[in-house]
C-alpha cells in the first residue's frame, strides 16, 4: 500500500477512540462515546464491504472499504485489501512504538504464559499484551493496533495452523524477543506432521535469528534446544530452572514450586504449568524484575477461560476445566495429572481434538486407551466421550498396552460415546454426576463448557 494512504489512515487511526471489525459491537462502542475506525473484512459466509452505509449510519467516525461506491466520501478509505490495509497499519503502528515486543508462540501454553508474563512485567513496568487468544492474521494487528503510546513493554501471542503464519505474523509486529512453549502434536492436518509443527514454530525463531533479536529457550526441551542450536550465532537465554514441589494424591491444589529457595504456591493445576512459569520468571529476570515482585505475580494469578481452572459445585463435584482447546499433547498431559491428583471416584468427560487429519483415528485411539489404563486402577470411573472420532471407535476393539486386549462391548457402564455436548447434557440430566473429580478437556469447537450447569 502506498505510503501516503498509509500516512492518511494512520492520522484517521490517531483520531478514532478504536478499532472495530464487529458490527454487532459499533452500536454500543458510539453509544459510550467512541469514535470508531471501522475495518471491513470479508469471512467466509459475510462480507462487510457489502453494508458500508449501514455502518456509516450507525454513526462510526471513519471506514475502510474495498468498496469503490464510497471513494467521495470523506469518511471512507478505499483499499484494495481492508485485511490487507489492517496489518500495514498495524505494522507502522509497531514501528512508531519503538518499543520491545515480545512475542510468545507454541503447542501448547501461549495462553497461560503470555498471562503469567503479563502479570509479572506489569510489576514494574506498563505492559500490553494480547487479549484472550487474539493471536491470528487479524488478531495480531488488533493487538499491536491496541497498544497505548505509553506502554513500555508489548507481548504478542501468535498462533499458526499452517507453515509461514508465525513468519507473516512476524512481519507484521516484528518481536525482538520471542519463545516456543513447546513443539506438540497441534494441528496437524495443516502442518503436515510434527516436522511441520517443528518448522512452522521454528519461523519464530528464524525472524529473530536474522534480526539479531533475543531467543528465550527452555533448556530442559531437547527439541526446543536442538532448534535453537541450529540457528548458528543466534542471540538465546536459556532457562528453567524452577522445581516442582510434591503434590499427593487427591491434592487439587494448584502448582507449587521452590525458586531461589522460596517456595511458591499457584491457583494452576497441573504440573505441567511449570514450564510456563519457568518462562515467566526467565523474562521477568531479563527484564529487571526483583525476585519478590515475580513470585507475588505467579502467586496471585488466576487461571480462568476454560485454562486449567478449578471448580468446586453444588453437587460436590471437583472440575478441572481444560476445555479451551486440545491437542495430542495437550491432552496426554491433561489425563497424567488428572491421574496423578483425583480420587478413586472420577468421571473423565473429554471431547474430539479437531484438525488432526489423517492423524484423527489413530491420536484418539492413543487417548482412549491411555483412559482405559487409568480407569483399571480406579476403583469408580466414569467416561465420556463425546464427537465423531470418538463415535467411529465405540464399536472397535481398542488395545491398551501393558493391560491385554479391551472390547468395548464389555465396558458399556464405564465408557458413554456421544456425537456432541447436548447428548452428553441429556444424559447428565438424567444420569447426574455426585460427588465425582471430573476432567472437562477437549477443542474448542465441541463446548464442553455448556456442561458446567450439569455438574
Amino acid at each position: 500500500m502506498d505510503s501516503n494512504v498509509i500516512e492518511n489512515l494512520y492520522s484517521k487511526f490517531k483520531d478514532a477512540d478504536c478499532i472495530s471489525i464487529d458490527s454487532r459491537e459499533v452500536k454500543n462502542l458510539i453509544l459510550k462515546g467512541q469514535k470508531v475506525l471501522f475495518f471491513c473484512l470479508k469471512g467466509e459466509n459475510f462480507d462487510a464491504n457489502n453494508f458500508v452505509c449501514e455502518v456509516l449510519d450507525i454513526g462510526v467516525t471513519y471506514v475502510v472499504t474495498e468498496n469503490i461506491t464510497f471513494k467521495e466520501d470523506k469518511r471512507a478509505i478505499v483499499v484494495a485489501d481492508s485485511l490487507v490495509a489492517l496489518q500495514q497499519l498495524a505494522h507502522h503502528h509497531r514501528e512508531q512504538l519503538g518499543i520491545p515486543v515480545i512475542s510468545i508462540t507454541g503447542s501448547n501454553g501461549k495462553t497461560t504464559t503470555k498471562e503469567l508474563l503479563h502479570k509479572v512485567l506489569s510489576k514494574k513496568y506498563m505492559v500490553s499484551a494480547t487479549v484472550g487468544n487474539f493471536n491470528n492474521h487479524i488478531g495480531v494487528p488488533l493487538t499491536l493496533l491496541a497498544i497505548p503510546p505509553n506502554s513500555e513493554i508489548a507481548i504478542v501471542e501468535m498462533g499458526a495452523n499452517h507453515q509461514h503464519e508465525i513468519e507473516e505474523l512476524c512481519k507484521i509486529a516484528m518481536p525482538n524477543f520471542g519463545m516456543i512453549t513447546n513443539i506438540g502434536d497441534a494441528h496437524l492436518e495443516g502442518f503436515g506432521g510434527r516436522e511441520g509443527v517443528i518448522k512452522g514454530k521454528g519461523e519464530l525463531y528464524d525472524f529473530l535469528h536474522l534480526n539479531k533479536g533475543v531467543i528465550f529457550c527452555h533448556q530442559n526441551d531437547a527439541t526446543l534446544l536442538d532448534m535453537c542450536t541450529k540457528r548458528v550465532g543466534a542471540k538465546l537465554v536459556n532457562y528453567g530452572s524452577s522445581v516442582l514441589v510434591d503434590s499427593t494424591k487427591g491434592d487439587f491444589k494448584g502448582v507449587s514450586f521452590e525458586y531461589k529457595e522460596m517456595k511458591v504456591s499457584t491457583n494452576l493445576i497441573g504440573d505441567y504449568n511449570i514450564f510456563n512459569i519457568d518462562a515467566a520468571i526467565a523474562i521477568g529476570e531479563y527484564f529487571g524484575v526483583d525476585k519478590e515482585s515475580i513470585t507475588s505475580a505467579i502467586s496471585e494469578y488466576l487461571p480462568q477461560n476454560m485454562r486449567s481452572e478449578l471448580r468446586v459445585t453444588d453437587r460436590g463435584n471437583r472440575v478441572i476445566i481444560d476445555a479451551y482447546n486440545a491437542n495430542p499433547s495437550s491432552m496426554h498431559l491433561s489425563l497424567q495429572n488428572f491421574d496423578n491428583i483425583a480420587s478413586d471416584r472420577r468421571c473423565y468427560i473429554i471431547g474430539q481434538m479437531n484438525e488432526m487429519g489423517d492423524y484423527s483415528s489413530v491420536k484418539h485411539l492413543e487417548v482412549v486407551n491411555i483412559i482405559l489404563e487409568q480407569i483399571e486402577r480406579v476403583s469408580d470411573a466414569r467416561v465420556i466421550l463425546v464427537g465423531a472420532a470418538y463415535k467411529e471407535l465405540e464399536n472397535k476393539d481398542i488395545y491398551c498396552k501393558d493391560i491385554k486386549e479391551f472390547d468395548n462391548k464389555g465396558l458399556d457402564n464405564n465408557i458413554i460415546y456421544l456425537n456432541k455436548v447436548d447428548e452428553v447434557a441429556t444424559y447428565l440430566t438424567t444420569t447426574p454426576l455426585l460427588n465425582y473429580d471430573i476432567l472437562l478437556k477437549g477443542s474448542r469447537g465441541i463446548s464442553l463448557e455448556k456442561l458446567l450447569p450439569l455438574l
